[in-house]
């Protein structure tokens, strides 16, 4: 998923975007290690303008902590097996939080033009409720959790 090389996109933005060169050097530093454990030609893997990769658009870094082999054929492949990267994406919300039988999102009732800042924020970091309410967004009823065991 996504028309640029992955090794391309990473190093540009690695020692050419100082605004977050550091976080991108880390990103790069996760995709070779990555593909150097998995036997992949780095050149060959395609990805985002910004290095993330497959269906669920995982950044290297959390390619290599959370993607699974859940078709069982022996590869994590995010780009062709729906299947790898549905389990992917559980086991990254599994290891966020996500407890079995909760929902993953929840609708929102919006109110006033105040959301529109916390939209913009929204892509890049979770917002906690109290801070939705504030800014007239919120869940139509409280999200329930329960508690973890310790």
């Amino acid at each position: 998923m996504g028309a640029y090389r992955v090794i391309d996109a990473l190093t540009t933005l690695a020692f050419d975007y100082r605004a977050a060169a550091s976080s991108f050097r880390s990103e790069l530093e996760q995709f070779l290690l990555n593909v150097r454990e998995s036997g992949i030609d780095a050149f060959t893997v395609r990805g985002s303008y910004a290095g993330a990769i497959g269906i669920p658009q995982f950044m290297p870094g959390s390619f290599r902590r959370f993607a699974v082999d859940y078709d069982g054929d022996g590869q994590r492949d995010l780009n062709q097996s729906a299947v790898d990267a549905i389990g992917s994406v559980a086991n990254f919300l599994k290891a966020h939080g996500w407890e079995t039988g909760f929902p993953v999102a929840a609708p929102a009732q919006v109110s006033g033009e105040a959301y529109r800042k916390l939209a913009d924020a929204a892509s890049s970091r979770s917002i906690a409720s109290p801070t939705c309410r504030h800014s007239g967004s919120a869940p139509p009823s409280p999200c329930r959790r329960r508690p973890r065991a310790h």
